[in-house]
């Protein structure tokens, strides 16, 4: 009975290892579009903040794709 209980906590540490490994891949995730959303904020090359839908940038022209 104890080999069965030490199997099921074990199998139970195991599962709970993969789903925090899961969890952090998904914030590695979410945090890499967080980046790429806040760069498309602003212009890439004089820096200004870009308006949102602009296809380019108000400040000095230049062409947002």
């Amino acid at each position: 009975m104890k080999e069965e209980a030490k199997k099921a906590e074990e199998k139970a540490r195991k599962e709970a290892e993969e789903a925090a490994l899961i969890e952090e891949g998904k914030g590695e995730e979410r945090g890499e579009s967080d980046a790429a959303v806040e760069a498309d904020k602003f212009c890439p090359r004089c820096g200004s903040k870009r308006e949102a839908g602009a296809l380019f940038c108000g400040k000095c022209g230049r062409r947002f794709n």
